[in-house]
């Protein structure tokens, strides 16, 4: 539960409060309401947000625009949220379906040619094998509570121009794989961005699939490519021969 409070200042006692709230969307329609009104009173104050542990998030009236009050609140409202998940241990599991391993879909890909480019990749194309796509009892201690603040506030440009970097990003064909960057997908996909800015590796696997061979070496697999050999599992090399005979 949280109570607001309006303050005049940082040490003074409350001259408004209303509460206790419980719900997250409730306390950012009040907190809107109270920062209009005191806003056309040329108010200098803030208006605090507390929580059941004293946890206190603020909103200094003087400083916020009009123009701006929506983002900041929108920063505040995904705070108290990742703060109750946190809590609660119950962070939403996302797009379990889409974990793929780039190397298992596309065996020994890295050995293809390739380049680099950054480009704003649209988020449902993503997949990856990491915890970003896991469910919730495989994720271990992630995410990172403190990692996911700092992205929010890159992302909504709190203190200025974006600083968030490009995630790493894997293309082979028309997927995109990220191995790297979990937080930065997770938090865009909590804020339910359309598109993740990344710095994508592309590599041509059509052309890996030409030059490349599968041979047996008694009951072991290996993929040949451009005089160098490299040893796959059995199900690697069914994927890679299925590909091939694609391509």
């Amino acid at each position: 539960m949280y109570l607001i409070n309006v303050c005049k200042d940082y040490f003074s006692k409350p001259i408004e409060t209303i509460g206790p709230v419980v719900e997250i969307e409730e306390v950012i329609s009040i907190v809107k309401g109270l920062y209009q009104k005191h806003k056309q009173k040329d108010f200098t104050g803030s208006i605090e947000i507390q929580s059941d542990e004293s946890e206190i998030e603020f909103l200094y009236v003087d400083d916020v625009s009009i123009k701006e009050v929506d983002k900041v609140l929108k920063h505040i409202k995904m705070k108290l949220q990742l703060k109750k998940w946190e809590k609660a241990e119950d962070y939403p599991v996302i797009d379990i379906e889409k974990r793929k391993s780039a190397y298992s879909e596309f065996p020994c890909y890295i050995w293809a040619p390739n380049k680099t480019y950054e480009e704003h990749v649209d988020i449902k194309n993503i997949f990856g094998d990491n915890w970003a796509f896991d469910k919730k009892e495989d994720r271990g201690n992630y995410p990172r509570i403190t990692k996911l603040f700092s992205i929010l506030k890159g992302f909504l440009e709190i203190d200025g121009p974006n600083k968030v970097p490009p995630a790493p990003l894997i293309k082979i064909k028309e997927m995109y794989f990220l191995s790297e960057g979990n937080h930065r997908l997770y938090m865009s996909k909590l804020l339910k961005k359309k598109t993740l800015y990344a710095e994508v590796c592309e590599y041509d696997y059509d052309s890996f699939l030409s030059h490349a061979n599968l041979i047996t070496v008694g009951e072991s697999y290996r993929i040949v490519y451009n005089n160098s050999v490299h040893m796959v599992t059995e199900e690697e090399a069914a994927t890679f021969k299925k590909l091939k005979e694609n391509n």
